[in-house]
């Protein structure tokens, strides 16, 4: 709930690129129904290659990550340096 929400808060308040992404196809499919320019299936840790190439190396400005689990939340914040 708390991503398919923040793709649609995020779509509503003219964000540029959106990338949706979770360990589950329906799930990632869902974010482009919802608004999404893309949803990605992260696998074998796979996600920073993906944001990598959709956003031609440029990265994310702005990482909102939705699970409460430890292991999403250090994802999001060693993502979000990527640009540093």
């Amino acid at each position: 709930i708390m991503g398919m929400m923040h793709v649609r808060l995020a779509r509503y308040h003219g964000a540029g690129l959106i990338i949706g992404a979770d360990l589950f196809a329906q799930r990632a499919q869902r974010a482009r129904q919802l608004g999404a320019d893309h949803g990605v299936v992260v696998t074998d840790g796979n996600l920073a290659e993906q944001v990598r190439e959709l956003t031609h190396g440029a990265m994310a400005d702005v990482v909102i990550v939705g699970p409460g689990s430890a292991a999403a939340i250090a994802t999001g914040i060693w993502r979000a340096s990527w640009r540093n």
